[in-house]
């Protein structure tokens, strides 16, 4: 994972939610079986990292360290994200928060 030097480090994208208590464990397999592993294989993604809240917001969050800011809307991160887990698991997601960064100038 990169580090605070940046390298090639050239964008962020942070997703954050909220699901239902039933459906935490389901969250956690998908993200770690099928999501992350997928859109980390997408070129220009560096890697991932999960994290649950200790206090405040939505208790889950992912970011996702990118080349470019545009990597995130490519046809390959598309095609990584949508899944039939994907699009059962988006049904139980609830407070969604996403963001796109780019390096401050």
């Amino acid at each position: 994972m990169p580090g605070a030097g940046g390298g090639d480090l050239g964008g962020l994208l942070v997703n954050r939610l909220e699901v239902d208590p039933a459906s935490e464990d389901e969250l956690a397999r998908w993200y770690d079986q099928e999501h992350l592993p997928a859109l980390c294989r997408v070129e220009g993604c560096l890697g991932a990292r999960r994290f649950v809240a200790t206090e405040g917001g939505q208790r889950h969050m992912v970011i996702y360290y990118l080349t470019d800011p545009a990597v995130q809307a490519s046809p390959e991160w598309r095609r990584a994200a949508d899944t039939p887990w994907t699009v059962r698991m988006r049904a139980v997601m609830r407070q969604r928060w996403r963001v796109v960064y780019r390096p401050a100038p």
